[in-house]
């Protein structure tokens, strides 16, 4: 019950006992309700003091909690904005580290990428060389010049051989021959007059291509080949496939240089 209640009950209920008591004198009931009064009073104060004590315990109370609530939210502003501003260089020490990570991945990937593009051209290198070591090379060994005897009908003689370590496959050679007046271009390469299949050219095998020269010697020949006014001319092609699959070819260009024994040789 609030205190200010607890006073009026006490001052009623010392009225209804001072009207029912029988005093013994006026004078005595004026004291005594003056010492009610006071009596009254002086609760009545002591009652609004202690209220008013309680209600300042409380908002001291209050205060002191509000005052320590804000202590410890300034200091956990605080805090956070000290972790905060530790993890700023943190967190840029990591970026720069995920920078260098991310470019040393790149060296590392351009690296291993040049590294498998080097195996690469290394592996292609070795199959060609090895290729290049294991097929067929066809080549001109002997040119020979026959039969330059009165009566008898000159012939040019090539001799082609394979000195790969493959067979050359189907083989093939053909040629034509002409007299030229001077030492004039060639004429057009010959078109292969009996195409077909050719023959295997085994390693280190060879073969012989003989082409006959449209003339009889007799000695008004001789003298015109000697003074290289006759000029003998011959044109050689080869072709061949190695073991490979890639085809090949050689073209020969011969014609004779004086004194009718000596042969100059291109290559085209």
């Amino acid at each position: 019950m609030p205190s200010f209640t607890k006073a009026f009950v006490l001052f009623g209920l010392v009225i209804v006992l001072g009207g029912a008591a029988q005093p013994s004198s006026p004078s005595s009931a004026a004291t005594n309700n003056v010492a009610a009064r006071e009596t009254i009073q002086r609760q009545t104060f002591a009652e609004r003091d202690k209220t008013r004590a309680l209600s300042k315990a409380r908002e001291d109370a209050f205060e002191r909690e509000h005052v320590d609530r804000e202590r410890r939210n300034l200091a956990a502003q605080e805090s956070v904005a000290g972790s905060t501003a530790t993890m700023v260089p943190l967190a840029a020490w990591q970026l720069a580290l995920s920078i260098i990570g991310v470019i040393g991945l790149g060296f590392t990937l351009y690296y291993a990428h040049q590294s498998s593009e080097y195996a690469r051209r290394s592996v292609e290198v070795s199959t060609e060389t090895g290729r290049r070591q294991l097929r067929a090379y066809v080549v001109q060994s002997e040119l020979t010049l026959k039969n330059m005897i009165l009566g008898e009908v000159p012939v040019i003689e090539v001799t082609f051989k394979n000195s790969g370590q493959t067979p050359a496959l189907n083989f093939q050679a053909w040629g034509q021959t002409y007299i030229q007046q001077h030492a004039g271009p060639f004429r057009s390469a010959p078109s292969n007059s009996h195409p077909g299949p050719g023959i295997d050219l085994g390693a280190d095998c060879v073969s012989v291509l003989t082409l006959e020269i449209e003339a009889i010697v007799n000695p008004q020949f001789l003298r015109e080949v000697q003074a290289n006014i006759a000029i003998l001319t011959a044109q050689f092609v080869a072709e061949y496939v190695d073991i490979y699959g890639e085809s090949h070819s050689i073209r020969l260009n011969v014609r004779t240089l004086g004194r009718g024994n000596l042969l100059q040789t291109v290559l085209y």
